[in-house]
């Protein structure tokens, strides 16, 4: 019995402790609903005690409300701390006057703002990542030393280098919260390297496992990985953090850049992990869609201006490639995958003074004799009111 009065007694004192110990961690913070828990909470606390954030009359901060433009715009110039003034309006037709017009104003006159192509600024809108990424890369003066057909690339890239992504942003299409704008300002006043953080490549491809924010090395853990990097080695990306086996080099690609970096999928035991992959750029179901990376799941296969090199993903040796001809006149484009047969898509040209026919579909050609003949006119000889046939 006196056991059980001990037991007892024990648990209630336990319960009556609890409560006190959640008020104790939230006594230091500056916000009733930051608490310690939350992924921002470091940001938030450090950026309020420099007189950077505010939050609201209830005495509340709101960390996981989606911000909109001209909040999140406002927020991060007056957090620069540098004692400058704000000043403007009718910078924009949607921005004439009001608490928000200063600073707006002077984001579009040091070229840190645009507004969009319709002329306006759309301050209500939410922002997502790929503005919000654009506008601290400039306001904070992060090196935007790289060039991209996408205009976000080159910002998110300077964020990555500055470690300042946090892994909970989804997308470049992801609306950035209060939280996640006090963890970047945070990371970029302070000069914080040492947290968690995503790379650009991890933002565009969400379906990836493999940090390209690490700098140690990661092998790679899906054909999502692996397709990831290799559709950005074609456009110049050699990657950070990943593992690039000699055998995976392919000198003799077109491009430098596609020596491509690639490792074997690995389990936590160090051995070759299941086969785990998605189909390609395909947007319908049973409907193949053309891409510059096919997988079948147990070969991956990558179009190079010389041909098809094609990839074992259980040990990801190249096992064997598909050259071309020899042609400097025809270019591949993309390609499709079915069940038993890989196209490649090509662009073909030739130059002169005469009408060209394609010899392979001349006079019906290897495509049987019900096909009529493609025939090219040379631009000098184009006949407005000639049909092509």
């Amino acid at each position: 019995m006196k056991n059980l009065i001990t037991y007892l007694s024990t648990i209630t004192l336990i319960i009556t402790l609890l409560p006190t110990q959640g008020i104790a961690q939230t006594e230091d913070l500056p916000f009733s609903d930051v608490s310690t828990r939350h992924p921002n909470a470091e940001a938030i606390t450090v950026l309020k005690a420099e007189g950077v954030l505010q939050g609201y009359e209830d005495g509340t901060f709101q960390p996981d409300r989606a911000m909109q433009r001209d909040e999140f715009t406002k927020t991060v110039l007056a957090g620069r701390g540098d004692g400058e003034q704000f000043a403007g309006k009718n910078c924009f037709p949607d921005i004439t006057d009001g608490w928000s017009a200063p600073y707006i104003c002077t984001a579009l006159k040091e070229q840190v703002v645009q507004g969009n192509p319709d002329g306006l600024f759309h301050p209500e809108r939410l922002i997502n990542f790929a503005e919000a990424g654009k506008i601290l890369a400039l306001a904070y003066g992060q090196n935007i030393d790289s060039w991209s057909p996408d205009w976000y690339e080159p910002y998110a890239r300077a964020l990555e280098s500055s470690t300042a992504i946090p892994t909970s942003i989804a997308s470049f299409e992801h609306n950035v919260s209060r939280g996640e704008m006090a963890e970047m300002m945070w990371r970029l006043r302070n000069s914080i390297t040492d947290k968690e953080s995503k790379g650009y490549l991890n933002v565009k491809y969400p379906e990836t496992t493999v940090n390209f924010a690490s700098n140690t090395i990661e092998y790679a853990e899906s054909c999502d990985d692996i397709r990831a990097v290799m559709m950005e080695s074609s456009r110049g990306y050699g990657g950070r953090g990943i593992g690039i086996p000699e055998v995976m080099t392919l000198e003799d690609s077109a491009s430098d850049s596609v020596a491509a970096p690639m490792a074997a999928t690995r389990n936590q035991a160090g051995g070759v992990a299941e086969k785990s992959f998605s189909d390609t750029n395909v947007q319908v179901q049973g409907v193949d869609e053309a891409d510059s990376v096919k997988t079948n799941g147990t070969h991956l296969f990558k179009l190079t201006n010389e041909g098809v090199v094609i990839v074992d993903t259980a040990t990801m040796e190249i096992t064997s490639t598909i050259d071309y001809l020899n042609d400097d006149n025809t270019v591949p484009r993309s390609m499709y995958l079915t069940d038993e047969r890989l196209v490649v898509v090509a662009q073909r040209w030739e130059e002169g003074d005469k009408p060209f026919v394609h010899p392979n579909i001349a006079d019906g050609g290897s495509f049987g004799g019900d096909i009529e003949p493609l025939v090219r006119i040379a631009p000098d000889y184009y006949d407005p009111g000639k049909q092509l046939v």
